[in-house]
């Protein structure tokens, strides 16, 4: 899973996943991801309108979305840090 994900993400694609919370519900969200690191995919996220990050061993099913809809843009560049 990871693999595809880490490949969806350099090409820039809308993923929709079905993800499982640690509460044990169910959701079904389209996805931008922007980091994947471990375990963990920090993803903008449609449905919440927000950042969020996701357990990669949570993601029941992921798949890119293909047909064209209407999505906000958006766009994320990490902050370089300065000591």
């Amino acid at each position: 899973m990871q693999n595809k994900l880490l490949k969806w993400m350099i090409e820039g694609k809308i993923v929709e996943i079905i993800y499982e919370s640690k509460q044990k519900q169910l959701t079904q969200r389209k996805i931008k991801i922007l980091e994947i690191q471990d375990n963990q995919v920090k993803a903008y996220c449609y449905f919440r309108d927000q950042i969020r990050t996701f357990q990669i061993d949570q993601v029941l099913s992921a798949f890119p979305v293909y047909m064209e809809r209407k999505h906000k843009h958006f766009s994320y560049s990490k902050k370089s840090k300065t000591s």
